[in-house]
């Protein structure tokens, strides 16, 4: 859970708006290897995968600039 508007909120906001514009099916595939791979560490799959959504929201973030 986010506060309203916060940083983190707008990330997440963006991330999900990025992902519907530009489905992505690379996402399904990561997600699916990552989780086949780290099923039984869950803090490490999220720390795996964080990266990937780092670059999609600072992507949809320079997209917002244009």
């Amino acid at each position: 859970m986010y506060q309203y508007q916060s940083e983190y909120w707008n990330n997440n906001i963006l991330f999900r708006d990025y992902l519907r514009n530009y489905p992505i099916v690379l996402i399904h595939q990561l997600k699916e290897d990552l989780a086949e791979k780290y099923h039984m560490d869950r803090l490490l799959y999220a720390s795996v995968k964080a990266p990937f959504i780092e670059a999609i929201i600072n992507k949809a973030k320079n997209e917002l600039k244009c």
